[in-house]
C-alpha cells in the first residue's frame, strides 16, 4: 500500500534538492518532474507560489513548505551551538 505524504512531508523532501534564491524575498524551486519550476515569494508577510495548487487552494503548497524548511530549519541545523560547560 502506497504511503500518502502530506504537503509538508513532500516539501521537506523537495528542500533536500536545490532551491535557488533569486533575491531577498524570492526563491526558485525546481519541479520534481524535472520540467521547470516554481517561484515562491514572500509578499506582505506571506508566502506565495505560482503553482496551480497554491493558486487554486490558496493554502501552503509543497513548494512553500520546501522554502520554509530551507530558510528556517537549515540555518538552525548549520549553526547549532555547542555550549561550553566547565568540567569539575
Amino acid at each position: 500500500m502506497a504511503q500518502i505524504l502530506t504537503r509538508k512531508q513532500r516539501g521537506d523532501k523537495i528542500a533536500s534538492q536545490d532551491i535557488d534564491q533569486i533575491n531577498s524575498s524570492t526563491f526558485y524551486v525546481r519541479s520534481q518532474s524535472g520540467k521547470g519550476g516554481y517561484s515562491v515569494t514572500m509578499f506582505q508577510g506571506k508566502w506565495t507560489c505560482d503553482c496551480f495548487d497554491h493558486k487554486y487552494r490558496g493554502k501552503k503548497c509543497k513548494h512553500i513548505y520546501a522554502v520554509e524548511s530551507k530558510v528556517y530549519e537549515e540555518p538552525k541545523q548549520k549553526f547549532k551551538l555547542n555550549l561550553w560547560k566547565p568540567t569539575v
